[in-house]
């Protein structure tokens, strides 16, 4: 019969491991459900331990029927952790407390779904910061262009110089605006890597584009 309070110790060990994690730009829900998953099964395994995790919200519905003691955490959301407990139980025998299990188990779900939530409100926050810097911009680009002593080739090279700015990565970042043939850059501009180009036509037919890159050696191109 193996130790009931060895087995609880080495549960609470795992938790806290897996508190440690920490999520990156490419995080997605199945990612911390493997993470978790994994973790358990390399830390825990030994006693036939088994998880598995749910997570829903408003837009997103997890359907699958799992096995197992339902251990559910809802905070903004719902995460359920399904445990294998009745084998547990059956492992440790008299020596299984079931309201200690019961307990930690409520902890490990709780300790998910926190991850969750702060993985959601963190997107939250980047993309309100990443609409702020868009509308400061703009922003910026109108008031030059409304200001009673406009130039437009000083207005131009004022918006080019802004325009990293608005950028989820503005120090990897670089612009150009192509005025009627003229040209208005950032220090250092070379045209590399994932761009964002617009070509159009002023008034009188003047041909103008806007071009921003990401230098070479950033990781999440993709995203931003």
């Amino acid at each position: 019969m193996q130790d009931f309070n060895k087995f609880l110790t080495e549960y609470l060990r795992t938790i806290s491991k897996g508190m440690m994690w920490q999520n990156d730009k490419r995080f997605t829900y199945n990612d911390l459900i493997s993470f978790w998953i994994g973790l358990a099964d390399k830390e825990l395994g030994k006693y036939g331990f088994r998880l598995q995790v749910s997570t829903s919200d408003s837009v997103r519905k997890d359907n699958t029927e799992y096995e197992g003691t339902e251990y559910t955490s809802e905070i903004n959301g719902k995460v359920s952790a399904f445990v294998n407990k009745d084998e547990i139980a059956a492992k440790f025998g008299d020596d299984f407390e079931p309201e200690r299990f019961d307990k930690v188990s409520n902890a490990m779900a709780k300790t998910i779904n926190l991850q969750v939530v702060s993985y959601k409100y963190e997107k939250i926050l980047n993309l309100y910061t990443e609409r702020l810097k868009e509308m400061a911009s703009l922003r910026q680009a109108t008031l030059l262009f409304g200001h009673e002593t406009y130039d437009i080739m000083a207005s131009l090279r004022q918006i080019c110089d802004s325009l990293p700015h608005a950028m989820q990565y503005p120090d990897y970042a670089e612009a150009r605006i192509i005025y009627d043939g003229k040209q208005f850059k950032t220090k250092g501009f070379e045209p590399c890597g994932p761009g964002l180009v617009k070509k159009f036509k002023c008034p009188n037919d003047i041909e103008c584009a806007i071009e921003v890159y990401y230098k070479p050696g950033i990781r999440e191109v993709d995203e931003a």
